[in-house]
């Protein structure tokens, strides 16, 4: 199965909204990690694997990792959360829908004490440059510029129950 057919299955129908943890945030982790453990070379391979629907799918990945982020206040979960955005944005068309699903990842770093750009920084070598760009311009921007308030966007719950919603 190809990289990117992993994300197919039609389980995935609206994935955004499940519960956070749900079975399949363990096969688009399975996914990113593959990529991102892969050499230059398969990684190039990857991308060129993602379909438009699977972008969609590792973008919502990216925004429940930010989720993850800030229930656990833990950093591993906005590195696979960024790192799903990066390859996602390969093959989004309309590129408001990924900062869209970027603003979360920047709200959960700014709320757990990491800076954005930072994560972006270190994970540099693993983004394809048109990613790099877009993350970076985004994430650069002052806190009130990027809120989830400017982009539509709140959260819900507290502690295991916290969510992005909009």
């Amino acid at each position: 199965m190809s990289f990117s057919n992993r994300l197919m299955d039609k389980r995935f129908n609206g994935y955004r909204m499940m519960p956070i943890p749900n079975e399949l945030d363990k096969i688009v982790q399975s996914v990113v990690h593959a990529y991102r453990n892969g050499t230059p070379h398969e990684r190039e391979i990857m991308i060129g694997q993602i379909k438009a629907r699977s972008a969609m799918r590792l973008a919502i990945y990216g925004e429940r990792m930010a989720a993850v982020a800030v229930r656990t206040t833990t950093v591993a979960p906005l590195r696979d959360g960024l790192t799903a955005l990066a390859l996602a944005v390969t093959r989004i068309e309309d590129f408001r829908e990924f900062l869209l699903l970027l603003t979360p990842v920047g709200h959960a770093a700014d709320t757990i004490g990491v800076a954005p750009l930072s994560l972006v920084e270190d994970l540099k070598p693993l983004f394809p440059e048109s990613a790099l760009q877009l993350m970076h311009d985004f994430l650069a921007k002052a806190p009130q510029d990027r809120s989830l308030k400017s982009m539509g966007l709140k959260t819900r719950g507290t502690g295991n129950d916290f969510r992005y919603f909009g």
